[in-house]
C-alpha cells in the first residue's frame, strides 16, 4: 500500500488501541509497548511503507513512563 495509506491506518490503529486500553485521547501508549508487523515484512513490501509504519509509531505521542 502507499505509504500515505499505512500512515493512516497505522495511526488509526494506534489510537483506537489507545482508547480500548483507557489511556486518554492524544497520549498515546505508555513507553514500552511494542508495536510490532505481525508475521514480519515480506521481500516484496515496498520499504517507503515499512518506513511510514515505523516513522508513525515512533511519532505517535506517549504518556509519560
Amino acid at each position: 500500500q502507499p505509504p500515505e495509506v499505512v500512515r493512516r491506518r497505522t495511526a488509526e490503529y494506534l489510537r483506537a488501541t489507545s482508547a480500548a486500553l483507557g489511556f486518554p485521547a492524544r497520549q498515546g501508549l505508555p513507553r514500552g509497548w511494542i508495536v510490532n508487523l505481525g508475521w514480519g515484512v515480506l521481500p516484496q513490501t515496498d520499504s517507503a511503507a515499512a518506513r511510514a509504519f515505523v516513522d508513525t509509531v515512533h511519532g505517535f505521542t506517549h504518556a509519560p513512563a
